[in-house]
């Protein structure tokens, strides 16, 4: 169950260590569920850009970081606009999102889902947007279940030499 003392922060690089750690325990385990979109490299190549860019939260229990997630400004996410609800309504992407594998099954990715909802409203966004690959579907259901809306953008993401990822644009209006 949901801890009454977990605490959402911005990330800081001395938090690093522990969101690797929490990073790598979720790689691992989408892979035993053969969801094989992370490796050594991604996302731990683009966390300190997060940090520096103050833009990577994490939801920390006690010293350990059970739960991230990067919210990016739009022009910081790679898409082909067009084919949004409301094209150029300012909005916020959510990004690598990610809960410890032992702390699944709690409630814990909702919850940061809510709050990179609400953080994104009072920076002045009208929409959340993502992208989910198509090989996730405990992901899609997710997302859906949270009330996004799956929009007519579907993007190919070259994250690896040998694979082409397809993803699904996502969006939720923020009220």
């Amino acid at each position: 169950m949901d801890d009454n003392n977990d605490i959402l922060l911005k990330a800081a690089f001395s938090d690093l260590d522990e969101i690797n750690r929490m990073f790598d325990d979720a790689t691992k385990e989408m892979d035993r569920n053969g969801i094989n979109i992370w490796n050594e490299y991604y996302p731990r190549e683009v966390l300190p850009e997060d940090i520096e860019k103050e833009r990577l939260y994490i939801l920390r229990r006690g010293e350990r970081v059970i739960g991230a997630f990067a919210l990016l400004n739009d022009e910081d996410e790679e898409y082909e606009p067009g084919t949004w609800e409301v094209d150029d309504a300012p909005c916020k992407f959510l990004n690598r999102l990610a809960v410890d594998p032992a702390c699944q099954r709690q409630g814990i990715a909702k919850r940061l889902i809510a709050d990179a909802c609400r953080i994104a409203k009072e920076e002045g966004a009208e929409y959340m947007r993502l992208f989910v690959v198509d090989c996730n579907p405990p992901a899609i259901s997710l997302y859906e279940k949270t009330g996004f809306s799956r929009s007519p953008i579907i993007k190919e993401d070259h994250l690896y030499e040998d694979r082409i990822l397809i993803e699904f644009g996502y969006e939720k209006k923020l009220s």
